[in-house]
């Protein structure tokens, strides 16, 4: 049976909300895939999870978008893994020890904590503006490499989330 093709008509699956290790939450819980794993997984690739074991989709997606948080962007993976000032930090450590859910959540909390005020302002050392432009420039450019008009299609985006002094989202 052959079923003609309407490119008006047509039903196409994908994801418009998955994290790499450039997000700090989703780092923080083991997540080490980078963009362009996720969109090799996304296109039918293997993928390790964190715990171990691979996994393959049953059938590649038509689109992806990789969204990372823009809050922290890049700075837990560049703190465990880097050799910058956020490398120095306690969290660093805190982060390159992970080995379970509960060091994941002692990071977690840890990293909250980073917000210090320094004369008449807050400092927000984890708000390091070029770790977050290196990251980003990687998901653009990842995004790029895997967009394949007609057969797969890449979205760049992130996830805006916003907060305030309690961390409370619109």
């Amino acid at each position: 049976l052959e079923i003609e093709r309407n490119a008006l008509r047509n039903a196409y699956f994908g994801d418009t909300h998955i994290h790499t290790r450039y997000s700090f939450d989703a780092y923080l819980m083991g997540t080490r895939a980078t963009p362009d794993d996720a969109y090799a997984f996304a296109k039918g690739d293997m993928l390790q999870h964190p715990s171990g074991f691979e996994m393959k989709m049953k059938k590649p997606l038509d689109f992806l978008s990789v969204t990372d948080h823009a809050f922290y962007l890049g700075a837990m993976r560049e703190a465990a893994e880097g050799s910058g000032p956020l490398s120095q930090l306690e969290l660093g450590r805190v982060a390159r020890s992970i080995k379970d859910p509960a060091d994941s959540r002692a990071a977690f909390a840890a990293a909250l904590g980073y917000v210090v005020s320094s004369q008449d302002r807050e400092v927000d050392i984890l708000d390091d503006k070029e770790v977050a432009r290196s990251a980003w420039q990687d998901i653009i450019e990842s995004a790029e490499r895997h967009n394949d008009p007609g057969n797969f299609t890449t979205f760049i985006g992130y996830e805006y989330t916003a907060g305030g002094p309690e961390f409370e989202n619109l």
